[in-house]
């Protein structure tokens, strides 16, 4: 995946645009900011890489500690989990003429 594809990846889920900001502007949002935030559609990749970015909050801002909280449960939550085999693929269906189909000439 190029650095375009990671771009649009990381732009389509509102809290992955949070790995493109810098420390500094993680630490001047809001509260507010941090309410609409979710973890439960990221993947344990996902997770990481917020966490990774994450600066250290101060004891004041709260919501955003539990949001780093939550999102430190989560990645402990993936890590217990067995992994899963991939699902079987899918066999290609055969295409199939009825019989009553003639060639026109």
């Amino acid at each position: 995946m190029g650095d375009a594809g990671v771009l649009e990846l990381l732009k389509t889920k509102s809290e992955l645009k949070l790995v493109l900001r810098t420390p500094e502007q993680l630490l001047k949002l809001h509260e507010r900011d941090f309410t609409s935030l979710t973890t439960q559609n990221l993947t344990l990749q996902e997770a990481r890489a917020l966490y990774a970015a994450m600066p250290a909050f101060r004891k004041e801002q709260e919501k955003q500690v539990a949001w780093v909280d939550s999102l430190k449960n989560k990645i402990e939550n993936e890590m217990s989990k067995p992994a899963k085999a991939p699902p079987p693929p899918i066999p290609a269906a055969k295409k199939v003429r009825p019989a009553f189909v003639f060639r026109l000439l």
